[in-house]
């Protein structure tokens, strides 16, 4: 991963975290998409994803998000990939 997407990941996790919308609408592109398999949830546009958000990654353009893909079946999903299925806070 190139640096400037490291720091854009970076500024999202913390901005995700803090539950700062302010911050989470900067780094998002306006044509952004949201997905979340195995749901048929698509979200278009970055209005519709932080609407849906508050109520609640990503390929990056241009320094900004344009699209979310949720996985909720962590539990089997992560460990396929050598990850674990939890975090120890």
């Amino acid at each position: 991963m190139a640096a400037p997407d490291r720091e854009l990941l970076a500024r999202y996790v913390e901005a995700f975290e803090r539950y700062d919308m302010a911050a989470l609408t900067a780094l998002i592109q306006e044509d952004a998409t949201q997905s979340m398999p195995p749901f048929e949830l698509w979200l278009a546009r970055r209005d519709d994803i932080l609407s849906w958000s508050v109520g609640f990654a990503a390929e990056i353009e241009d320094g900004r998000i344009v699209e979310f893909t949720f996985f909720l079946t962590t539990d089997t999903l992560l460990p396929l990939f050598g990850l674990p299925a939890r975090l120890d806070s």
